[in-house]
């Protein structure tokens, strides 16, 4: 079995205590020789190819199929067709022949850039994650050889007190990129199916094959916007009760995309339902006697799944009556001020509910369960005593995380890595 492969086939998280993250600037040195394997949906890869240019490093990029092809034809570009089992290959090849150093990619659980990681890390070859901002909004995550579950940042909190106090650099808006984002994705779709026959191996990870895979996206789009409407009012009026009489009796729970890799990869949980399960049963029989469950489904998820029936069903089985509620578009930031505790499998909502000093339980693997953080006794535990975060610690946490592995960026922004290049110049390498 390979040495980075658990019993189950998963790449196995790393997590450790080593002080290994260097700072994030400035990405690349002059006369590195840098490999983009695939980027988020649109032209960010293609952005920040020039901004790597920029600082003296010679760019390359593997395309994987129509999509990638369409926003990213920079020089330097080569296309794998192969099957995914013969990747390793090219990729071993691709890499001496080119004399690459360093790596980028977006998402690390995708089949290719497991192998990917895998070949460079024996290589010592290092490879940046880049993935949604652990803080939001207005951030990216671009994280030395894994994220989430196969990150290496340290998990001992004397660490994170222990750092030097450096201010961060100022946070500014990336603005609303809603529907740019949405282009983006529908051109990477039609441009995918189109050029099928250029890239006929390749398997994309949301099961995005066929014009009939793109119709249903768009219909489960459109059922999500319906749903949207249809609880507008309801949740406005909860937001609402869970800021009045409702405040400080309650337990929130943000549900993730049911598909999501960090509950695949990251998580003991083979369905979002069997958390939800778990936590129903354990909150039935600890909790106090007052206290509400809510269930808040994640707006990328709405199109796709509905846990009304669900948790009509769980309410029934371990008799809580009304004490389960289930929302949609609660305003997120009220439900966190206003909540007991937050309970998660390792959602960056949890990242956000230590932001409001609110006690929170995880069930997974996050990079944010450090004792003084997160509360490290049971689930049967936590119900009867949430312990809120350390506040220092807290922010002693986050600004690590701006200086080692946070951008201030948007994917679908309209100007990527012109604040970037501000905050971390060009550095020359050293002789």
């Amino acid at each position: 079995m390979p040495a980075h492969l658990s019993s189950t086939g998963r790449l196995r998280a790393v997590g450790s205590n080593r002080p290994n993250q260097p700072p994030i600037s400035p990405l690349a040195l002059s006369g590195d020789r840098v490999l983009l394997l695939q980027g988020p949906y649109g032209p960010f890869f293609s952005h920040f190819a020039r901004h790597l240019s920029r600082l003296g490093a010679t760019v390359r990029k593997i395309n994987f199929n129509g999509g990638d092809h369409f926003f990213y034809k920079g020089p330097g570009t080569d296309d794998y067709v192969g099957e995914p089992e013969h990747f390793p290959d090219f990729l071993r090849e691709y890499l001496t022949t080119h004399r690459i150093n360093r790596v980028f990619l977006f998402a690390d659980c995708r089949l290719h850039h497991q192998q990917a990681i895998r070949i460079c890390r024996d290589r010592g070859i290092p490879v940046r994650v880049f993935e949604e901002g652990y803080l939001r909004p207005d951030y990216v995550t671009c994280e030395l050889d894994g994220i989430n579950g196969y990150s290496h940042l340290p998990r001992d909190p004397a660490y994170y007190l222990g750092q030097v106090d450096t201010p961060v650099p100022a946070r500014r808006s990336t603005g609303s990129s809603f529907w740019r984002q949405w282009w983006f994705v529908e051109l990477y779709m039609f441009a995918s199916i189109l050029l099928r026959h250029r890239y006929p191996h390749y398997r994309h990870h949301n099961r995005i094959h066929t014009w009939k895979d793109v119709l249903d996206f768009h219909r489960n789009w459109l059922v999500g916007a319906r749903r949207k409407l249809a609880v507008w009012w309801r949740d406005k009026r909860l937001t609402r009760q869970l800021a009045g009489p409702l405040s400080r009796g309650y337990f929130l729970v943000p549900l993730q995309v049911f598909d999501d890799s960090q509950v695949k990869h990251h998580s003991r949980y083979r369905d979002v339902t069997e958390f939800m399960r778990e936590l129903a049963a354990s909150f039935a029989q600890h909790a106090p006697v007052r206290a509400k469950l809510v269930f808040k489904h994640h707006p990328m998820d709405r199109g796709y799944r509905h846990y009304g029936d669900f948790i009509a069903g769980l309410a029934r089985e371990f008799n809580l009556g009304d004490r389960l509620i289930y929302t949609h578009d609660v305003h997120l930031p009220t439900a966190l001020d206003h909540a007991l505790g937050v309970i998660t499998i390792n959602s960056t909502v949890g990242l956000s509910a230590l932001w409001h000093q609110t006690p929170v339980k995880v069930m997974g693997a996050a990079i944010y369960d450090i004792k003084g953080l997160t509360f490290q006794g049971t689930l049967d535990e936590f119900w009867k005593k949430p312990t809120p975060p350390s506040q220092i610690l807290h922010d002693c946490f986050r600004n690590y995380l701006i200086r080692h592995c946070q951008l201030n960026e948007s994917f679908y922004g309209k100007q990527p890595f012109e604040n970037t290049a501000k905050q971390y110049p060009s550095t020359p390498r050293k002789p």
